[in-house]
């Protein structure tokens, strides 16, 4: 436990604190962002292989200079404009993990093929060991070939289930083609999808995949880019607005013109209820109400645990706060009174997040519980092992995806009374 200490001369009194530290929830809506920059990355102001953390595109261009302006007709770096968007829907800080300068990118594009891969793995790597990250993207990658593209998905939405702490964004190759507009031709676009993320394995909940891109104005200029970017945005500003725990969907995308495709509701059924359970959100035009991302699934749809984007993200939020709040039991005696103290400062955290309504409930022993003790989640070898254990089951919110309505016709003419 904590104590503070107050001195007077030769005497010293301790005061150790009466209750545990509460838990105090982490940041939920941390993107890094790994791609090219105009500068590549300055050793006196960021430490080779560790991001920055930046909360402004001002703080980015000191560090890493502006967008393209090269030859814009074939693949070009897209970082710069995708913060643009980022911080436009709702993005207030991210983390920045350059690759490489503008000249390295030129040097890596191969004609006719797309962009080497080595730049952006080393990328993945170095942001694997950056602690803080809760989302990853890397709108960069598109650049690459499909073949070099899916197994560099594959292994970002990996790396957030092998940590725990992160949540991968995702664009569809081909959502950029204004060309890929029929139904055949998206549903070519979802098949070749479906084939290349499809080796994610049992991780795939930790990921989540977008289509179209769209169609943007920055800077006066007319582009066409990845909505992951603003996506993350939107996710930020979500978190912030109505908590982490609400699917983020039905919510306006902005700086943009439009998607680049448009999806009916009949291309949006196959987008989100494939067979193989790989979920794509759409995000659609609606008259009146503009822009919307009009989905909220994980790559595991098919589950009934995992299928909502902000099921998961409220586990990892739950889990990386509870962790951090355990820290202070470290080698405190492992007996009733430690399990009391713990019981009570995991209960009035997950209360406070129940009486926020981020859990299902109309109490809060309905909403969760805690466990811990022996007999229950320990042995007598376990306390002798030193290992503390706990068990805790919560109820999450669930959205109302679909809405049905009833209609009974009620005839005007009522049947008189028998005489």
């Amino acid at each position: 436990m904590n104590s503070k200490q107050r001195k007077t001369p030769g005497v010293y009194v301790t005061e150790p604190s009466a209750f545990p530290r509460p838990v105090t929830g982490v940041a939920t809506a941390l993107p890094a962002f790994i791609g090219y920059t105009e500068k590549a990355p300055d050793a006196g102001q960021v430490a080779a292989g560790l991001a920055a953390e930046i909360e402004s595109m001002e703080q980015y261009r000191a560090l890493f200079g502006g967008g393209w302006s090269g030859d814009s007709a074939g693949a070009a770096p897209i970082l710069y404009e995708s913060l643009e968007l980022f911080f436009g829907n709702g993005g207030t800080r991210c983390l920045i993990a350059s690759v490489g300068s503008f000249a390295d990118f030129a040097g890596d594009l191969v004609k006719e093929i797309g962009l080497r891969p080595e730049r952006m793995w080393e990328g993945l790597a170095a942001i694997e060991a950056q602690p803080g990250p809760t989302l990853l993207l890397a709108p960069d990658a598109l650049a690459m070939a499909d073949d070099d593209y899916f197994p560099f998905a594959c292994a970002m939405v990996q790396q957030a289930a092998q940590l725990g702490d992160r949540f991968a964004i995702l664009d569809v190759p081909g959502g950029g083609d204004p060309a890929n507009r029929t139904p055949a031709l998206i549903d070519a676009v979802m098949a070749r999808f479906h084939a290349g993320i499809s080796p994610v394995g049992d991780g795939r909940s930790f990921g989540g995949a977008y289509f179209p891109w769209l169609k943007t104005v920055i800077g006066g200029v007319r582009r066409v880019l990845p909505a992951a970017p603003a996506i993350a945005g939107i996710y930020a500003a979500n978190d912030e607005g109505r908590g982490v725990w609400t699917a983020p969907a039905g919510m306006s995308v902005a700086m943009i013109e439009g998607p680049t495709i448009p999806v009916d509701a009949d291309e949006q059924a196959g987008m989100n209820l494939p067979v193989d359970g790989l979920a794509v959100n759409a995000i659609r035009d609606f008259p009146g109400r503009g822009t919307l991302v009009w989905g909220a699934r994980t790559l595991d749809g098919n589950s009934d645990d995992y299928r909502y984007i902000h099921a998961r993200r409220t586990l990892i939020y739950l889990d990386q706060s509870i962790r951090t709040g355990l820290r202070q039991f470290a080698f405190a005696p492992n007996d009733a009174t430690t399990w009391a103290a713990v019981t009570a400062m995991l209960s009035a955290f997950l209360t406070d997040l129940w009486q926020a309504g981020g859990l299902f409930g109309a109490t809060a022993s309905g909403a969760f519980t805690i466990s811990c003790g022996i007999g229950s989640t320990m042995s007598g070898q376990d306390v002798l092992a030193g290992m503390l254990r706990l068990r805790i089951a919560v109820a999450l919110i669930h959205p109302a995806e679909f809405i049905t309505l009833d209609f009974a016709q009620q005839t005007a003419i009522r049947p008189q009374p028998a005489l």
